[in-house]
């Protein structure tokens, strides 16, 4: 895992220039996004779930996890 892998926590997904989204799913029930994707430098998969305020406008928080399934 590369040094922006280890500190992914609380990054924003689109704005990290190292990984590459490879799958986007919008949940139409609630207002959430979820994320799969890959680092371009060390090829670690992510999965990341993006929650929006009430009004579904505004991220408001990131939860990152590494794709175990693939």
């Amino acid at each position: 895992m590369c040094a922006v892998c280890s500190q992914m926590s609380r990054q924003d997904a689109l704005e990290i220039k190292t990984l590459e989204i490879t799958e986007t799913i919008h949940n139409t029930c609630a207002p959430v996004t979820h994320y799969a994707a890959r680092c371009r430098t060390c090829g670690t998969r992510w999965l990341a779930l993006e929650v929006f305020d009430e009004e579904g406008r505004q991220p408001s928080e990131w939860s990152w996890s590494v794709d175990t399934k693939r």
